[in-house]
């Protein structure tokens, strides 16, 4: 141990020595309940951050200021990383949000997570952001200049683009390539610094230690668009210079993420999997350091991720899903499109009910699919004749076999006359009702009318106040109203033409020709 080559177990120390330098660091402790919740989310937290550093250590082994290469760098990268996925978890309050997404069991691939992967003191050169174009840079002017002002770097430093590409989960790839800040001629000898930073093939040509590695530059909209030849799921930009001295300075960078183009799955899905799957998880290297701030969930309560699906994913909307305590009465529901209805839920294509609120208590992981089918509709047109006869509702596409209701409303000076279809005559109600089973075309004929005038007089007392008179259309309904008279008149009724129609003071008939209605007051005296 004095010479510092020490290897093995003293007490609660483990030594060992990794690429020449002595490591010293705590003896793990057995861990009594290795399957709370906590100590899963540990895991798979590290385990992520694991499977991520494997790949990208390409870049990572060095891209963190003043730390050393080796161990150094992977402890670094470790720690930090953890600390930010588990903040970003606490952030979330849950774990059934769309970002980040986690490695599945047993998969080694990149997950799409919130990794910093560059720390130091050069300015910090992150993408607006990752699209199907690639890694989008922000810059004023596509020169060097440009680029050196936009964002206080200086001639000579170099950009590292790195992304994580592939077209499915198990195939992602970490990618990355070196621009240098510092363009040359084809002859070698110094350009202007206004060189334009991208042209037609021009970023590979201005200085020879530029790493293309296949990726393409664009400039359009006042950015620069840097992309492999593969979908880019994640990417960031690093910022280096190096010193006198030979050490390197960085810029702080973390990984942007193309939310529409991710993979792998939710907190609450890699849970539920861990503790379904037979793993070896005595092992308490993983997790002795489970976050206090995640023990939701101890010993004996387990939760259960509910997922919902429709098919097709055109047919309609499905809510209810989450993640659930076991016991807990769960309710999916299915809202099917236009066009669509619901059929039935499956489960691994055994249909699990026919209501499209479906009710079930948490007992174990389920994956539902709300089954929708199209429907097949006829179109039912309807129109007016002439078009300022009135107006027409009730058509348009109708689900064959069902029932299918015209109304024709006459404008005013107009009446309704018949349905007609191909000129032939359907029907004399304004309301048409009738099953819907081809393509009709219908059209709603309105005969134009002369006005009914109806007139109202009063005789006996000229304070009366009559109402009802006006113009209408043939067959309207029409009331007329004459109130009782003051103290010393009487009322004795209404008096068309010669005749007494009535002796109450509201009169209701139909508008079929112009007339004149008299009220008819007896003075007391």
């Amino acid at each position: 141990m004095l010479l510092g080559h020490a290897r093995g177990k003293v007490g609660s120390l483990v030594f060992s020595r990794s690429n020449g330098q002595q490591i010293t660091r705590a003896r793990a402790e057995q861990v009594k309940n290795p399957r709370t919740e906590a100590q899963m989310v540990q895991r798979i937290i590290l385990n992520t951050i694991a499977q991520c550093y494997s790949r990208m250590s390409a870049i990572c082994d060095h891209s963190f200021e003043g730390i050393k290469a080796g161990q150094d760098s992977m402890s670094y990268f470790m720690k930090r990383n953890t600390n930010l996925l588990r903040a970003d978890l606490a952030e979330q309050g849950g774990f059934d949000f769309a970002l980040p997404l986690f490695t599945e069991i047993g998969k080694n691939y990149l997950a799409n997570v919130k990794l910093e992967i560059s720390k130091g003191s050069l300015p910090t050169v992150n993408p607006l952001e990752i699209a199907a174009d690639g890694i989008l840079m922000d810059v004023s002017v596509n020169t060097y200049a440009g680029v050196i002002n936009k964002y206080g770097l200086q001639r000579g430093d170099q950009l590292t683009f790195c992304a994580v590409v592939g077209s499915s989960a198990n195939a992602q790839v970490f990618k990355y390539c070196r621009v240098i800040l510092d363009p040359k001629n084809d002859d070698g000898t110094d350009a202007p610094l206004s060189t334009a930073f991208v042209t037609e093939g021009a970023i590979t040509k201005p200085n020879g230690r530029n790493e293309i590695n296949g990726f393409t530059f664009t400039f359009a909209n006042s950015m620069i668009a840097v992309k492999p030849a593969e979908d880019v799921n994640q990417g960031c930009i690093i910022a280096s210079r190096e010193k006198e001295d030979g050490t390197w300075l960085r810029s702080n960078s973390l990984m942007v993420i193309d939310e529409g183009n991710a993979f792998g799955v939710n907190m609450a899905t890699a849970l539920d999997n861990f503790y379904a799957s037979q793993l070896d998880i005595e092992n308490p290297r993983y997790l002795n350091n489970a976050n206090k701030g995640f023990k939701q969930q101890q010993a004996g309560v387990k939760y259960y991720n509910i997922s919902t699906s429709a098919s097709p994913s055109a047919g309609g909307s499905t809510t209810g899903a989450g993640r659930y305590e076991e016991g807990a009465t769960v309710n999916v529901v299915a809202t099917p499109n236009a066009s669509y209805r619901f059929v039935r839920w499956t489960e691994d294509g055994v249909q699990v009910s026919t209501s499209a609120t479906y009710s079930f208590t948490a007992a174990k992981m389920r994956s539902l699919v709300a089954v929708f089918q199209e429907v097949q509709t006829v179109l039912i047109s309807a129109s007016a004749s002439p078009s300022a006869g009135g107006s027409v509702s009730g058509g348009g596409n109708i689900e064959q076999g069902s029932s299918c209701t015209l109304v024709a409303t006459p404008a005013a000076g107009y009446a309704f006359v018949k349905w007609t279809e191909n000129g032939q005559d359907v029907s004399t109600s304004a309301s048409y009702t009738f099953t819907a089973n081809a393509n009709r075309t219908l059209v709603a004929v309105f005969e134009e009318r002369q006005g009914v005038t109806i007139t109202l007089q009063k005789e006996g007392w000229d304070g009366a106040q009559l109402t009802g008179a006006g113009v209408y259309n043939p067959g309207d309904e029409v009331t007329i109203y004459a109130p009782d008279g003051p103290s010393g008149y009487t009322f004795l009724g209404w008096r068309k033409d010669a005749a007494t129609v009535t002796s109450q003071n509201s009169y209701t008939f139909t508008a079929t020709e112009n007339a004149t209605y008299i009220a008819e007051y007896m003075s007391g005296d």
